[in-house]
């Protein structure tokens, strides 16, 4: 996957995925203990690009909200994405 900024301030992505080394939190925030998928969250500047590879992720739920001081985000139960 490449991610790439267009706008003219920072980013924060999140996305889930089942690759454990990411936070520690899986997506729903741990409400379903059988719940494979772990939340990945990373800012990008304006203007950049990052790259990041999971092997055989098909889907991604995600979540972009700008990248400014008290912006969280948070993943429901439901694999969906919340930008408070």
């Amino acid at each position: 996957m490449l991610w790439r900024n267009l706008c003219a301030h920072p980013i924060r992505v999140a996305y889930c995925s089942p690759n454990p080394q990411a936070l520690d939190r899986r997506c729903g925030e741990g409400l379903q203990p059988d719940n494979p998928f772990y939340t990945h969250e990373f800012e990008i500047a304006a203007e950049g690009v990052q790259a990041r590879y999971h092997h055989q992720i098909m889907r991604y739920d995600y979540a972009v909200c700008p990248a400014s001081p008290g912006v969280r985000i948070t993943s429901t139960e439901g694999g969906g994405f919340l930008c408070e």
